[in-house]
């Protein structure tokens, strides 16, 4: 397995799965995934602090006990814009389905665009799963950006 198999799998099967995440004992969540192959022991971790409709956290994969790669991200909710038709449990409802459609050649968060309703996802990067640095955006009903996170990483 590759670093980009493996991104794709622990991705799928942690946040963007809809399962809830482990609280821990620092006021932090987070997830675990783990992977055995042969020889090949991968962990990818992702553990996250939500205050209110903000959201800092970090993802890391090891191989074999070495740490091989990690992402940090910062975002939050952009309260002001909602609308009452459009409630913040529909936002991060929105992210975990895009989250759900990584893929092996964009590695890092969801989709170039996807849509859910009233809502649209965007996401764009520049670099390489080596060294990157990217942001996504949500916008309710075409106009008004109710979510943006920014995120960079890269192997180590």
């Amino acid at each position: 397995m590759d670093l980009r198999n493996f991104l794709v799998l622990a991705k799928k099967d942690t946040y963007a799965s809809g399962r809830p995440a482990e609280k821990l004992s620092d006021g932090w969540e987070g997830y675990r995934f783990v992977s055995s192959i042969g020889t090949e022991e991968w962990v990818y971790e992702d553990k996250f602090y939500v205050k209110s409709n903000n959201i800092i956290g970090r993802e890391l994969v090891s191989l074999n006990g070495t740490l091989e790669w990690g992402m940090n991200y910062c975002g939050n909710i952009i309260k002001a814009a909602l609308a009452p038709d459009i409630p913040e449990e529909s936002i991060w409802t929105c992210l975990k389905n895009a989250l759900s459609n990584v893929t092996i050649e964009r590695p890092y968060r969801g989709p170039n665009v996807f849509r859910e309703g009233d809502i649209e996802y965007k996401c764009g990067e520049i670099g390489s799963i080596d060294g990157f640095t990217g942001m996504e955006r949500m916008r309710a009903k075409g106009i008004k950006e109710v979510y943006n996170l920014a995120f960079n990483g890269g192997k180590l």
